[in-house]
This record gives structure tokens, sequence and C-alpha cells, in this order.
């Protein structure tokens, strides 16, 4: 049933967050049996860049806050996914890599998100996804610092 209020349907923040719940209830569905979130993946996938990255390198690849993504690294690291080194060099810095299990589950999720877009955007042509896509970049590098 679709009820709209046409005052909502022209707010861009509202129907960003709209699509985001859609955007979530899907994901739920699709990656509920790994049991991670969309921002865990972004975790991963940054660890899986290298081992020399800070946390707040790490938070922000994963478009979020280091109080936000230091205990879900440690949820990682309780689930066995991510491994803790002390630096030699500067014993105050811990490098994170990925465990063998890390590296599975981070493979499985990247060759799972093609699927998840496709469903997302089913509707959506090849050149609307591309629009979307350059847009969406475009908001988040209006707003991010460098």
């Amino acid at each position: 049933m679709k009820v709209r209020s046409e005052f909502l349907a022209h707010l861009i923040g509202h129907n960003l967050r709209r699509s985001y719940f859609i955007s979530s209830q899907i994901f739920s569905e699709e990656f509920a049996e790994l049991r991670i979130t969309p921002v865990q993946i972004a975790i991963l996938e940054a660890i899986s860049l290298g081992s020399d990255l800070s946390q707040k390198e790490i938070a922000a690849i994963a478009g979020s806050s280091p109080q936000v993504v230091v205990p879900l690294i440690k949820k990682l690291e309780d689930r066995g996914f991510v491994e803790r080194i002390r630096s030699k060099t500067d014993r105050r810095f811990h490098h994170l890599i990925l465990t063998e299990a890390g590296r599975v589950i981070h493979s499985k999720i990247t060759s799972k998100l093609p699927e998840f877009d496709e469903h997302l955007l089913h509707a959506f042509s090849p050149e609307e996804k591309e629009t979307l896509l350059k847009l969406l970049l475009k908001i988040i590098d209006s707003q991010v610092e460098e």
C-alpha cells in the first residue's frame, strides 16, 4: 500500500532515510546467516587493505566514527575474524589483520554484495545505477573532511 505525503516525497533527506531503511531490511534478510552488520563489513574491508591503518583511518574508510568502530572491531576480534598485533616500532600501536576466518568471511561477503546491490536496485538501468552512485558519492565527498 502506497500512502505518500507530497511534502515528504520531495525532501531528499527523508527519502535517503527511507531508502536506507529499505536497504537495511534487505541486507538483514540476505546476510542474516553471517550475523554481520554493514559497518562491520566496511571494517573488514578496511582491514583487508593493510595492517598499517589506525583505528581512526579504519573508521574513516567505514564512514563512521572511532567511538562506533572500536567496539565493533572488538566484536570482530571476539568472533575470531580480526587479530591485533602490537607494533614493533611503536608499542602503543596495534596492527589489525584479518585472521584466516576473517579472510573467509570477507570473501563470502564480497562475493555476495553484488547480489545484494542487484536485489536493492533491480528496477534501475545500468545508467541509473551509475548516476545514483555518482550522486551519493558527491553528497559524501561534499560533507566529509579531507
